[in-house]
């Protein structure tokens, strides 16, 4: 009874690992071509961006905010703020070679509470005490948002139950067969911000041995160079 145990969940695991695999690299090849397709915009941006991005016609802006201009685009504001842009140059998202993959892989913190309420944001807290580089780029889904908050469920204990070597436990397997449904339909979705967004939730499962992360995303909560849009970072708190 105990090798058909091992048995089952050997083939879980080797499953598990397989439908993820095959989706990264199917997904690592469609954004190769966002990627290209970005490259060629931007060749063609900077044709026109001394015509077009410096007319006085900016972005319309907040009530109490105000369009500056800053090189090819325009930053919003405040209105008592320099006509001319005084921020720092931008620069770029981190590199494997910066970020560490993860500092501790011991038993992690369940936190029965929040993943009850938002696992979302469970999951953001679970990446922080793994010391995973993912933790800053989980988006803030509301906490109406059934299928991210269900997904971010999902990846969290997937993470926890192997963190306590808790493996053969029903909810482990359970988890991870809706782990392998979730993902496939997510990936099968049309390109754009929401499914990137969610594909994020399951960023905690990768190491740097690619590059995925670094494609100038199209996403709802954070801006192309990887930083959180400046009206989310009161829900990341």
């Amino acid at each position: 009874m105990r090798n058909k145990l091992y048995w089952g969940l050997g083939i879980l695991i080797v499953l598990l690992i397989g439908a993820f695999v095959f989706v990264m690299v199917n997904q690592h090849a469609e954004i190769k071509q966002l990627e290209a397709e970005a490259k060629k915009a931007q060749d063609k941006a900077n044709q026109i961006k001394e015509q077009d991005a410096l007319k006085n016609n900016p972005p319309v802006a907040r009530e109490g905010f105000k369009m500056v201009p800053h090189g090819d685009h325009w930053h919003e504001v405040p209105i008592d703020a320099p006509d001319t842009w005084q921020g720092e140059p931008h620069g770029e998202v981190g590199t494997k070679d910066d970020i560490p993959a993860q500092t501790y892989d011991g038993p992690l913190t369940y936190h029965e509470e929040l993943l009850e309420t938002n696992p979302v944001k469970a999951l953001r807290l679970q990446q922080e005490e793994r010391g995973h580089w993912s933790a800053k780029y989980i988006p803030p889904f509301p906490t109406d948002d059934t299928e991210a908050q269900n997904f971010a469920r999902i990846v969290y204990l997937v993470n926890y139950y192997v963190s306590i070597g808790d493996t053969d436990n029903p909810v482990f397997e359970k988890v991870g067969q809706e782990g392998v449904h979730r993902y496939r339909d997510i990936a099968s979705y049309p390109s754009g911000a929401r499914k990137v967004d969610l594909m994020r939730l399951s960023w905690p499962f990768l190491e740097f041995d690619s590059d995925i992360v670094f494609a100038p995303y199209e996403s709802n909560y954070f801006t192309y160079t990887g930083e959180l849009k400046p009206e989310y970072a009161e829900l990341v708190k």
